[in-house]
């Protein structure tokens, strides 16, 4: 039996990085996997978009709120640190960051693609940064330069 696994997708570019990461992890562990993206449809007081789209990775984007079917199977996840892959049932959904930089490394040439870095070698003399200060500010809570 083919088990399952919906992401949600949620926050800005930096946290769509790791949740795309986990969502790959978990195809390559050959779990059907979906993207839920109703995150970006709703109010917030930080507005985000999607910045990535997991479609370009062959996953397929949904648009699922409820968790109750998932709460009662007993197979709602939050972070990584409280599962293990063993746990998972036929049907899961995955609530959370997922800020595991193991993931990250497993999946780095994917996401490079998908990020549209080219050429990247290691050089100790170069390094990317994503810098996130807007949402900061309007809680007057500024980051200095």
């Amino acid at each position: 039996m083919k088990k399952n696994a919906i992401v949600n997708l949620q926050g800005g570019l930096g946290n769509q990085i790791f949740q795309i990461a986990f969502a790959l992890e978990l195809k390559s562990q050959n779990i059907r996997t979906f993207c839920d993206v109703h995150f970006y449809d709703s109010n917030m007081q930080f507005p985000r978009q999607l910045e990535l789209d997991p479609l370009e990775l062959g996953i397929k984007s949904i648009k699922f709120k409820s968790n109750k079917i998932f709460s009662k199977l007993d197979t709602l996840f939050q972070e990584i640190d409280t599962f293990k892959f063993e746990d998972f049932k036929y049907l899961n959904r995955f609530i959370g960051y997922y800020q595991d930089f193991t993931i990250i490394e497993k999946q780095k040439v994917i996401l490079k693609e998908l990020l549209k870095i080219q050429n990247m070698t290691y050089d100790s003399q170069k390094v990317l940064i994503h810098i996130r200060q807007d949402d900061y500010k309007k809680i007057n809570q500024d980051l200095t330069d």
